[in-house]
């Protein structure tokens, strides 16, 4: 999964697209084409997308996409893959990751009161994070 993100160009995406655009449409608009604040709020907007974006990949590069995980000595399996809306310094965003519940114990199905969702516990330091 890491080298899926390695070969993903940041400066591809729609959001930093837009903003480049943005970018080159007020440099050649000249002065006189809409007010400094005007400019300034959308810039910013525009510049909050692309840290969405990064932060994003950045967090999702944490994720685990594996059939079994051990966390502390606690076995987990694979249960699913979920969104989850994650809340950053430049605004809220969605990242998919995968779902692990404790592994079977003297042959029962573990609890699935608690969920390990890597992605989470390794980016933000928490281990454990309750099941919805």
């Amino acid at each position: 999964m890491q080298a899926e993100y390695e070969k993903k160009d940041p400066f591809s995406s729609p959001a930093f697209r837009s903003l480049r655009e943005f970018v080159f449409e007020t440099r050649n608009a000249g002065p006189g084409d809409g007010g400094t604040e005007e400019f300034e709020r959308e810039l910013h907007s525009r510049l909050m997308a692309v840290e969405r974006d990064l932060v994003r990949d950045h967090i999702a590069q944490y994720d685990l996409d594996a059939k079994e995980i051990e966390v502390g000595a606690e076995q987990f399996r694979w249960k699913m893959k979920s969104k989850q809306e994650y809340c950053g310094l430049a605004g809220t965003f969605e990242i998919e990751r995968s779902i692990y519940v404790p592994a079977r114990r003297n042959g029962r199905e573990g609890s699935a009161r608690w969920s390990c969702e890597p992605a989470s516990s390794r980016a933000h330091g928490r281990r454990w994070q309750r099941a919805s």
